[in-house]
This record gives structure tokens, C-alpha cells and sequence, in this order.
């Protein structure tokens, strides 16, 4: 009985060591791309270059988002080709290096870093994070529908598109694709949602 009982100590002292081994933070440690999600945030009618979010129905973009939900891995997968970060790597605690494609070719960027909590800021933006227990890197995107005319004719256009977050306020975000728009670029209805690009430890 003595026996049985101390190979049960000592079995439950292994998993309880091999447990907390998993949840630090050792380096190097590389992060490989693995899924998304998308938080809905909504869809928002611009005027006079005015954000307004849409409480009511949304007409076809509940469509388009439900399609871009269903098929957000696949999106994202087809995006990497034109330069997405296809991994991270921990190289020590202040030190880190971003791998992306760009037409089928692999280019690794070092830049410095520093933790905030389980923030990753490097060239002051924060919107790269580690889970609690530093089995995941959750890295930010934005995909929005834009919806609008351009041009003295007043064409219409729809598209999509994505591309990594600058901050978490929607409005923000909004107000920032209005700014940078062309001159003869008019939106009228946006569609935004944030995407958490996982990234597994390996």
C-alpha cells in the first residue's frame, strides 16, 4: 500500500512539473499559423465621412459576412501568398522574428519587442498577444466589405479586404479608412469585423 501510495505522489509530481514547463515562456519559441475566428463588430453607414453603426437590417452584407465566417481559414490561407505573417519566433525576450510569404517566397524580418502583461508591442503597435498559458500567439486582422461610388460618374463598387489591425476601436479603424481614401472615393456602408489569426507554439 506504501508503494502504490508513493508511485502516486511521484506520478502526480511529474504532471504537475510537466504541466508548469508548458506554461512558461521559454526561447526560442516559434509560432506557426494554425486558424482564425472573426469577432462580428458591424456594419456602419458613412455620411459626410460621419460613422454611424446599422442597428437594424443590413440587407446583403448578413450574406457576405456569413460567408466570409464560414470560410475565414480559407480567406486567410489564399491571403498568405501576398504577405501575411505565416509565423513568429521568440527568438529571446526581446527579440523577435516575423516570417511572410510574398509571391511564394519565405522572408524573415528580426525586430525588437517587449512584453506588456501578455502583449507583444514592437514598433509601438500592441496587437499581437500570448494566451495565458504561452501555447498561442493571437495576431489581429481586420476584414471589412466597403461599399460605395467613385468617380465623376459615380460608379458603384464592392470589395473586400483585409489587413493587420492598428487599433481595437472600430470607429477608429473606420474613420482611418475614410481618410486614406481617394479623393474620389465616396463610401457609404462599411462592413468591419476583427479576425484573431492563431498562431500555435511548436
Amino acid at each position: 500500500m506504501k508503494i502504490a501510495n508513493l508511485c502516486t505522489i511521484i506520478i502526480l509530481a511529474f504532471l504537475c512539473t510537466s504541466c508548469a514547463d508548458d506554461d512558461k515562456l521559454t526561447f526560442p519559441s516559434k509560432y506557426v499559423y494554425s486558424n482564425s475566428t472573426i469577432n462580428d463588430q458591424g456594419v456602419y453607414k458613412i455620411t459626410n465621412n460621419s460613422v454611424e453603426r446599422l442597428t437594424g437590417d443590413i440587407g446583403s452584407f448578413k450574406r457576405d459576412k456569413k460567408v466570409f465566417k464560414d470560410s475565414i481559414n480559407e480567406f486567410i490561407n489564399q491571403s498568405f501568398d501576398q504577405g501575411l505573417i505565416t509565423s513568429f519566433e521568440l527568438i529571446s525576450p526581446t527579440r523577435l522574428k516575423a516570417t511572410r510569404l510574398e509571391n511564394g517566397v519565405s522572408i524573415s524580418q528580426e525586430s525588437s519587442y517587449t512584453l506588456d502583461g501578455n502583449r507583444i508591442i514592437a514598433d509601438g503597435n500592441s496587437i499581437v498577444s500570448l494566451s495565458d498559458d504561452f501555447s498561442e500567439i493571437i495576431f489581429c486582422g481586420e476584414l471589412s466589405i466597403l461599399s460605395g461610388t467613385i468617380g465623376n460618374n459615380n460608379t458603384r463598387f464592392r470589395y473586400s479586404n483585409f489587413q493587420f489591425c492598428t487599433t481595437s476601436d472600430p470607429f477608429i479603424s473606420l474613420q482611418n479608412i475614410v481618410a486614406q481614401s481617394l479623393v474620389t472615393t465616396r463610401y457609404d456602408t462599411i462592413s468591419l469585423d476583427y479576425v484573431n489569426m492563431i498562431y500555435s507554439r511548436q
